[in-house]
């Protein structure tokens, strides 16, 4: 039960890296946070100006601080209290946000042909909170 519990500790603490740099990229316009290291054009803000930047007119990172959020407040019921039915609603979560995080690579990889280094650490954290979760086990 330790090995799960840390397992679960893990996780959502890379739910609550990618909430915080969410809530920093929607600050983004008062707090320079994309431009803060580099003097130039940077890839952050190349991708945050894409048409892929948002959906339904809304901008992705406020989706990722509902997500994330949501995900976080699962998890962390999950480690007080253990149920199927949590785990399943991760399970789902965490398919869906590793599906997307792929996506977005894709994107920045191929279509947009820069990389915003906060969307990078969140999709990667998403790719490693998928792995994280489906290891068996001991």
């Amino acid at each position: 039960m330790i090995i799960l519990k840390n397992k679960f500790q893990i996780i959502k603490i890379l739910f609550i890296l990618s909430l915080i740099i969410s809530i920093a990229m929607s600050l983004e316009k008062n707090t320079n946070f994309c431009s803060a290291f580099n003097n130039e054009i940077s890839g952050c803000q190349k991708v945050s100006e894409s048409k892929y930047s948002n959906i339904l007119g809304i901008k992705n990172y406020f989706y990722g601080i509902i997500l994330f959020l949501l995900m976080t407040i699962i998890t962390d019921s999950y480690i007080r209290k253990p149920s199927k039915k949590k785990k399943d609603l991760l399970r789902i979560g965490i398919i869906i946000g590793a599906i997307i995080s792929l996506y977005f690579l894709y994107l920045q990889q191929f279509v947009i042909h820069y990389y915003c280094k906060y969307c990078l650490v969140i999709d990667f954290s998403l790719i490693l909170i998928t792995l994280i979760f489906f290891m068996p086990d001991t």
